[in-house]
């Protein structure tokens, strides 16, 4: 009898652990940051965030206004830098940077990561 409830004991002591590792685990994959897409596809994600994927974060009407802002100055710098043919990638980046904390500063940090993954989500051309 006492090897028997010892067998028993060890057993559940095995799936305890099991499902102890498990759960450390699922709360470490939701504890990473989040995945932060390349530049150039935060620009293209910047330029082409329609307004339907805007609503689907749940944004204000005020942050609406504020991130449509920013796309068009954006899209403006973007089209004027490409225009001066300028090849200094170091300008592209710092535009792209100040646009992205343009939209950071504008949605909530929860809104902002939903963004992120959308952008990381989307399909890109090429």
């Amino acid at each position: 009898m006492y090897q028997q409830m010892t067998k028993e004991h060890m057993t559940m002591g095995h799936h305890f652990l099991t499902i102890t590792s498990i759960l450390f685990m699922t709360v470490a994959c939701y504890a990473q940051a989040p995945m932060t897409p390349s530049h150039t596809s935060i620009d293209d994600c910047i330029l082409n965030t329609t307004d339907m994927a805007w609503n689907d974060l749940g944004i204000t009407d005020d942050q609406l206004d504020q991130v449509k802002s920013i796309q068009t100055l954006c899209e403006t710098e973007h089209k004027a830098l490409m225009e001066a043919r300028n090849t200094d990638t170091s300008m592209e980046q710092a535009l792209l940077d100040r646009h992205r904390k343009s939209i950071r500063a504008a949605l909530t940090t929860e809104q902002y990561a939903h963004w992120l993954r959308w952008c990381a989500g989307r399909p890109t051309d090429g």
